[in-house]
């Protein structure tokens, strides 16, 4: 069936373009007549809704619910008629849609993410299909969802199957990413600031299930560095060569507008890439403005799905696999979601569980001889519980719950012995270490949120509660050298440094903004902020056997904020726009501390208390020069709240730690472009970017413990990012990223022993891949994919190294890497099968390294590689 050309006027507004076809006005006789045929098949009138009018503005307010219903209700409202396959809509969900739009908005953001493009027929007949379809048979399988029978409306059509202009309609594609950076759902594209944006599936089905298998395809994203080892979640996050040098950590990590990440506390972040996620979102630049402290880098948001109120669905997968040198490892991971009393309440429960069998061998480090295989394993699980209560048209309510819990032993990767070449002392995948090492972190997370939609605007209050709990009970051999020159300790007597470490954090936040509709030229968000934040730590660090007390202290550091923040968008025109913002803070940071200890001593109950206010401000600019095209320039900045310290001895008598961190603050500077050619062939979005960041908070090391300390001079950090997908042939798809960083001290920092112009240990100055996916038709309601990538990582230096004798670290360079991966499988109506290689050719690099002159150095390898299956099925 050939298909009319009806109004195709390109419709633009401030937040999205579309182009559905040419205008009638090309020619109006033709144009009138059409539509005069048109209504009288319908036994309407000429005056019939036409094109100008179907773009009237009106209200809408649609909870999420299936798609298939949400189009229908769509259709009620605007009284345009929708044509679709029954099909096409399987297994969808539409997003909430509130506010006054234009139908073709309203339709635009009820079908992000679906891949499905819709086409005019006639000036009130819009027709939806998979952008693969192809010359649909609007007579096999398509139904009317809207008033009316199906033989009615093919018959409203049939005058246009022989019209000579039917060659060339356009498709209008949705298959556009939304995302929430703004506090507001926005276009990624005309969002003004650099965002990638992912979706989970895409990862966990290949085999890569937690966040750091996504930043490793993230550009201006990289995992840092951690020595405490462990699963998914230990660590740290690091972003545009703003790297973790202290225990604030650089990145903040919210789930849904939940932060989860402590201002005070870096030790781990939430891993949530196998609970029911829609999206996650990377924000990258400074976040302070809308996001508060210690987003200076960036931030992390895991978008997750809303329960449903219409339909039961759900998913289940199982994923096994081998690790080479290593063992086998296997995840479960499910999630239902169900209405209980329909369009008003609804229910998802989700979690996985995760038995990691591990890599890396204990040996005795004299004989040699195995000590325990595979000492490196884990096993981790995770459960959550979402309620979603729909209370009215105007008042919807959700609450959440999500608990993850990990045990592990030796440090994950064995913190391998290497020497200066990066040769394993003990074999390849063997390290000395303590078998009985026992590790265990566990956190909680309660949330709720209410929004209310005024006529004007929307009321959001977020309240939340995270508690989480850190063991570690590790042997640091590898100082006993140093432990053997401290004054009175009986040297030669011990052969172990047990240090046991038991955290304890809590975080309560209340948040409450206005958002506004989205208006012809102003938009606004207007908040108020409170979080209460405390965090325990008791420490140990023992010689062994001789109980020689290195160090030992008990610690509480409190932290509470009250902070007010704002956000102004003008539109000039519709493709230009200025957004400026602001937040103004008031932080209460307390300390409190005793211990005892050759490198600690005893002063009594010490406690500190500081009071400060911090402002950060943001400034945007965005033009759209074209449709499909969107250029912006933004300055940000952000800060990390001060800290204070415990006193710190040098190990002869001398405190060599401040009492007061000062806070760091740092700014950013950055131009970008987004868009797509060529009717989406290629996509594109780069980022040019420059930081200055002064006083950063760093760590400063003393044997087996640090402290925290101001670098006086700061460092200046520069760089780019791109992303780029060409789709080539139908079915065929590639992607690449790439990432440049070079951050660099200002200044010589003796503190830290740096000198003028060394790089941020822990970064990476270069970072790319890519990835290629080819899907095609094995059968009826058969497909077949196939694909592959590379990933690339260049070297990390380890540490500041000025060369001074002094000095308890030394820089030595991890090894820049090439990783390859593989992929294939089918999918048969609910039901996948996927096949996945990481790290293809098993190659050998670590990629994180830690030296210094008073214990032997050591290095983390990448997994090796790890061959697996993953089923799944949904339903």
């Amino acid at each position: 069936m050939k298909e009319c050309k009806t109004n195709t006027a390109t419709i633009k507004s401030q937040k999205s373009k579309y182009q559905s076809g040419k205008s009638m006005a090309d020619n109006p006789i033709k144009g009138l007549a059409l539509t005069s045929c048109l209504a009288i098949l319908m036994g309407t009138s000429v005056t019939s809704v036409g094109a100008q009018e179907v773009q009237r503005v009106e209200r809408f307010n649609l909870q999420s619910m299936p798609l298939s219903k949400a189009i229908a209700n769509f259709s009620k409202q605007t009284g345009i008629v929708i044509l679709a396959s029954n099909e096409a809509f399987e297994n969808k969900d539409s997003v909430r849609i509130s506010g006054h739009f234009e139908p073709t908005q309203a339709l635009e953001i009820l079908l992000k993410n679906s891949g499905l493009v819709y086409r005019f027929k006639g000036e009130n007949t819009i027709v939806i299909s998979p952008i693969s379809a192809q010359n649909i048979d609007l007579g096999n399988g398509f139904e009317k969802i809207s008033f009316n029978t199906l033989a009615d409306y093919e018959a409203s059509l049939a005058p246009y199957d022989d019209d000579e202009r039917a060659d060339e309609v356009e498709n209008v594609s949705f298959d556009e990413i939304i995302v929430t950076a703004s506090r507001r759902e926005q276009n990624l594209q005309d969002v003004p600031m650099a965002i990638t944006a992912v979706r989970p599936e895409e990862f966990t089905s290949k085999g890569m299930t937690n966040l750091s298998d996504v930043i490793a395809f993230t550009p201006g994203f990289d995992t840092g560095t951690s020595t405490l080892g462990g699963p998914p979640g230990i660590g740290n996050l690091t972003a545009r060569g703003v790297g973790q040098q202290a225990v604030s950590p650089v990145v903040g990590v919210y789930v849904d507008d939940a932060p989860v990440s402590s201002n005070i506390f870096a030790a781990f972040f939430v891993d949530g890439l196998l609970l029911d996620l829609e999206r996650v979102e990377f924000l990258k630049g400074p976040q302070g403005t809308l996001y508060g402290a210690t987003s200076i880098g960036g931030a992390v948001k895991y978008i997750t799905r809303k329960p449903s109120l219409d339909e039961f669905r759900g998913t289940a997968a199982v994923n096994l696999s081998s690790t080479k040198h290593g063992s086998f490892n296997q995840i479960y991971n499910g999630r239902i979601s169900m209405p209980i009393v329909e369009d008003k309440l609804g229910l998802t429960v989700s979690g996985f569980y995760e038995d990691n069998g591990g890599f890396v061998d204990l040996v005795d480090g004299v004989t040699r001889s195995l000590v325990k295989n595979n000492a490196d394993t884990y096993e981790r699980y995770g459960y959550a519980a979402d309620l979603l209560f729909a209370a009215s048209d105007r008042l919807d309510i959700r609450l959440s719950y999500m608990r993850q819990n990990a045990d592990w032993g030796a440090q994950k990767g064995g913190q391998l012995i290497v020497d200066d070449n990066l040769v394993s002392t003990y074999g390849l995948y063997k390290t000395i270490g303590n078998p009985d090492d026992k590790q265990n972190l566990d956190s909680d997370i309660y949330s709720g949120t209410l929004n209310y939609q005024f006529d004007w605007g929307t009321l959001t209050s977020v309240s939340s509660y995270l508690t989480a709990g850190l063991s570690l009970n590790i042997d640091q051999v590898g100082f006993i050298g140093f432990v053997n020159t401290l004054p009175g300790h009986p040297t030669g007597t011990d052969t172990g440094v047990p240090t046991i470490t038991l955290s304890s954090y809590k975080k309560y936040i209340q948040e409450v903004r206005l958002t506004s509709e989205v208006g012809d030229h102003f938009d606004w968000i207007v908040g108020l902020y409170y979080t209460d934040e405390d965090a325990v730590q008791s420490r140990a660090i023992l010689g062994f056997p001789s109980g020689f007390d290195i160090t030992s202290a008990d610690a509480r550091d409190s932290y509470n904020e009250y902070a007010v923040f704002g956000n102004f968008t003008y539109h000039f025109t519709p493709d230009l726009d200025v957004t400026v913002g602001g937040r103004v803070s008031r932080q209460n940071v307390g300390f409190a501390n005793t211990q005892s200890g050759v490198l600690s001593p005893d002063n009594g109950v010490l406690s500190n208390e500081i009071d400060a206010t911090a402002d950060t401000w943001s400034a945007a600019v965005a033009y759209r020069p074209r449709e499909g095209m969107s250029l912006y320039a933004r300055v940000a900045s952000g800060f990390r709240p001060a800290r204070t310290n415990a006193p710190v001895s040098d190990g002869n008598g001398r405190i060599v730690s401040s009492t007061l961190v000062a806070p760091d603050t740092l700014w950013s500077y950055e131009v970008g472009a987004k868009g797509t050619m060529d009717d989406g062939l290629f996509t594109y979005d780069m980022a040019l970017w420059y930081i200055d960041w002064g006083n950063f908070q760093t760590n400063v090391s003393i044997g087996a413990i640090n402290y925290i300390g101001n670098a006086a001079d700061g460092l200046t950090a520069k760089g780019f990012e791109g992303a780029f997908s060409l789709n080539l042939l139908e079915g065929l798809s590639l992607v690449s990223t790439i990432a440049y960083a070079d951050s660099t001290l200002n200044d010589n920092e003796p503190l830290i022993f740096g000198l003028k112009g060394q790089q941020v240990p822990g970064v990476p100055k270069w970072s790319a891949s890519i990835n290629g996916q080819y899907g095609f038709a094995l059968g009826s309601n058969l497909e077949g994919h196939v694909g592959g990538g590379l990933r690339y990582s260049s070297s990390r230096p380890s540490a500041f190294d000025d060369g001074t004798p002094t000095s308890l670290t030394v820089n030595l360079l991890s090894d820049s890497y090439v990783l390859a991966d593989f992929n294939a499988g089918f999918t048969k109506g609910a039901y996948s099968f996927n096949f996945y290689v990481t790290n293809l050719f098993d190659k050998l690099a670590y990629k994180i390294t830690s030296a210094s002159p008073s214990r032997a150095s050591t290095a983390t390898p990448v997994t090796p590689r790890t061959i697996g299956m993953v089923l799944s099925a949904s339903f």
